[in-house]
């Protein structure tokens, strides 16, 4: 009996490669595409949100500096004092005015 376990465990140390069916790889191989298939998706899904998160910052940045331009061009065109601070106070609703307030130093 002893032999006989000396044979298995030398048969087992001895085998560099055992050959798989396909039949029982299938399975293996296909959650192996899947996980490469799902990783290629997190890939490109994260891809596209930073493209689209630089987009929107991009366009942040854009109408914010227009707005402070728009308001630089309203002081000139109203004659505010260039030696005093003033800020915009923008109406709440549409057709109410607007007011230039001189803050204090």
């Amino acid at each position: 009996m002893s032999s006989e376990i000396d044979n298995k465990q030398e048969n087992e140390v001895s085998q560099e490669v055992i050959e798989v069916s396909w039949e029982d790889a299938e399975k293996t191989m296909q959650l192996r595409n899947a996980l490469v298939d799902a990783k290629n998706q997190l890939s490109q899904f994260l891809l596209d949100h930073e493209r689209t998160k630089r987009m929107m910052f991009s366009r942040l940045e854009n109408i914010e500096s227009e707005m402070y331009q728009s308001a630089v061009n309203l002081q000139e065109q109203y004659s505010t004092n260039p030696d005093w601070t003033y800020e915009l106070k923008l109406p709440q609703q549409e057709g109410e005015k607007a007011y230039f307030v001189r803050k204090a130093e």
